[in-house]
């Protein structure tokens, strides 16, 4: 019984370890190009970025909900998979944004860019937020509730507003 326990042990690890390389693959992937790259075509080179911190609760945020998988999406393209800590966070991910003078200029009035969160865990029903909005220069806060698992399925949000924590000015 003891070797079974330990097998089941080692594969436990060996899954856990698999699926960081995997978290890892998928960041590393979608970093955004170097300001710096002067190859990039002028298309793919972001006008500015702006910061992107979700937090995973339950309970009315009384909760952090630890190891729920957070990915975020631009458009159909993956940007980030990660498991949330023990606070119910993953890394803030800084993500391209329009220039702020965009909104400015007659005629354009989105000055920021949208993206698609969807949270899930086992115990917890999932979540998809739509449009998340992240301006450049800005570090939003998008804070996730979970709800306990029922038949209801997944929970859609749609048009959330993040909100700055205050300090606007980094670069």
């Amino acid at each position: 019984m003891e070797n079974i326990e330990l097998l089941v042990e080692k594969y436990k690890n060996e899954m856990m370890e698999l699926m960081r390389k995997a978290v890892n693959n998928v960041n590393e992937a979608a970093q955004p190009p170097s300001e710096k790259d002067d190859n990039a075509p002028l298309t793919d080179r972001p006008q500015g970025y702006g910061k992107l911190k979700i937090n995973v609760f339950t309970g009315n945020e009384a909760f952090p909900v630890l190891s729920a998988l957070v990915e975020v999406y631009d458009g159909e393209r993956l940007v980030l998979r990660e498991f949330t800590d023990r606070s119910g966070a993953v890394s803030e991910l800084s993500l391209p944004a329009p220039s702020a003078t965009i909104s400015e200029s007659p005629g354009n009035t989105k000055g920021f860019s949208t993206y698609t969160v969807r949270v899930s865990h086992p115990g917890f029903n999932s979540v998809e937020l739509v449009n998340v909005p992240v301006f450049e220069g800005i570090e939003s806060v998008q804070p996730v509730s979970l709800e306990p698992k029922n038949s209801s399925g997944t929970q859609m949000i749609t048009e959330t507003e993040p909100f700055g924590t205050g300090d606007e000015s980094y670069a």
